[in-house]
């Protein structure tokens, strides 16, 4: 118990600061407060929604899936809440999903070009249909098979949490490199792609150090 609201604490707060800066601010004047958040993303409350629900959803996603993968959570006397987390995150990554792509669907052409816009739509395709499947074999009972395909849906969901976490503090860092208002974001393709690919990369053995289970197999 003490373990449990060691996590939900902060990560509600998490969760909670997401809301209050890409939802609340967004919607109370998306012509100045979320822009100054988030610029040259548009101004229109659709895509204060889109956005907001994507950030809040994703948040929640990242969070949850941490809480899925620790042994502790499989403890029998934490099966219940395991269920009830893994149910969540599944919504989530489909409200995450809707966010993402109506927010695409309005932007059309995302800040790294239509390479962007088409890598961003297929991510947000594998990381639901993986969530889907880790919901659909569990029902099954076939345990072996829910837990491969909740760590791809992890695996793939906690990625795009990890890039914006280190290119924030690059940016409290200063370890960005100059931008204007027109700079696209290109340096940002090495970085995503790693996070997204490393454990497929890696030989099955680290996947199972990592996780102690097989993703690949």
């Amino acid at each position: 118990m003490i373990m449990a609201g060691i996590y939900l604490v902060p990560a509600t707060a998490w969760v909670m600061s997401v809301w209050a800066m890409y939802f609340v601010e967004g919607l109370d004047d998306p012509a100045e407060k979320w822009n100054i958040l988030l610029p040259n993303l548009g101004t229109t409350t659709m895509r204060v929604v889109c956005m907001g629900l994507h950030f809040v959803c994703g948040s929640v996603i990242s969070l949850a899936g941490i809480w899925q993968v620790l042994p502790v959570s499989k403890r029998p006397e934490w099966l219940s809440s395991h269920r009830i987390v893994g149910r969540i995150y599944v919504i989530c990554s489909v409200l995450t999903c809707i966010g993402g792509f109506g927010f695409i669907v309005q932007q059309r052409i995302l800040a790294g070009g239509w390479t962007m816009s088409i890598a961003f739509t297929a991510y947000g395709c594998c990381v639901v249909t993986f969530a889907l499947l880790a919901y659909r074999t569990a029902r099954q009972k076939d345990i072996a098979a829910h837990r491969r395909w909740a760590i791809r849906s992890f695996s793939m969901g906690i990625a795009s949490f990890v890039y914006r976490v280190m290119l924030t503090l690059g940016v409290r860092l200063s370890l960005s490199m100059p931008q204007d208002e027109t700079t696209s974001i290109p340096d940002a393709s090495g970085v995503v792609p790693f996070f997204h690919d490393d454990l497929y990369n890696q030989p099955p053995g680290i996947s199972s150090i990592w996780f102690g289970a097989d993703v690949l197999h």
